[in-house]
């Protein structure tokens, strides 16, 4: 009967092991395909600007060329007193400098509306996590052009996401991103509760490498509630 409980006893233990390993494998691999979602999002707006800002280019340099070169031989033509006084030359060189016109309000409008769409990606990122819930707050007008910032500030959301969820036991983590003079100011707190000092790891020294290539500066302190603050800012 001893051995008979003992060998109950090791199945029950071995099936708690095995549904912890598979339960530690599904929130890894969830977290994978998050990433994995959130970097595609990235690469999918970085492919479009880049779209965008070609095709805005061949508008300006060839379109406006050309119409440029229209525009001068109307006015040669205009010049000629047997073709002064006709009306289709008048109308001509108007619809020219419309046209001209318009293409330029068009290729501006095209480069003014380039920008990563950062917030796809980091809901992406924080979608599978049960906890911390994501408060994010992007000031309007806001916009990130360079693939490599974007990654980079996708990295350092993902890894204080990471410690909150792990190390705080944080309910919440607040991302906030606004506009400041000198560029942009990126500041993360989560309300959890810090044990002690702040030690910087692996994950908080990627953080400073990746900020300080780019010219910017890491603050770390405390939130209100006694969890982690995080001030990142970055050159514009």
């Amino acid at each position: 009967m001893v051995l008979i409980n003992l060998g109950f006893q090791s199945l029950a233990g071995l099936c708690v092991h095995y549904a912890r390993r598979a339960e530690d494998s599904r929130d890894t691999l969830a977290r994978v395909n998050a990433d994995l979602l959130a970097t595609r999002a990235l690469l999918a707006d970085s492919a479009r600007d880049a779209e965008r800002l070609r095709v805005a280019r061949e508008l300006h340099d060839v379109a406006g060329h050309k119409l440029t070169a229209m525009k001068l031989n109307l006015r040669a033509l205009a010049s000629d007193p047997a073709l002064a006084a006709r009306e289709e030359i008048r109308i001509a060189q108007q619809l020219s400098t419309e046209l001209l016109d318009d293409i330029r309000s068009v290729v501006q409008a095209m480069r003014d509306s380039r920008g990563l769409d950062l917030q796809t990606a980091i809901r992406a990122l924080a979608a599978p996590l049960p906890r911390p819930a994501l408060d994010l707050r992007i000031e309007d007008g806001v916009k990130v052009d360079d693939p490599a910032v974007a990654e980079s500030l996708l990295r350092i959301v993902q890894e204080c996401l990471t410690n909150a969820a792990r190390h705080a036991s944080a309910e919440t983590l607040t991302v906030s991103l606004k506009k400041e003079d000198a560029g942009m100011h990126l500041q993360i707190e989560d309300d959890g509760r810090l044990k002690g000092r702040v030690r910087e790891g692996n994950g908080l020294s990627g953080i400073r490498e990746r900020v300080a290539a780019l010219g910017g500066d890491v603050q770390l302190g405390s939130s209100a509630t006694g969890g982690l603050r995080m001030d990142v800012r970055l050159p514009a």
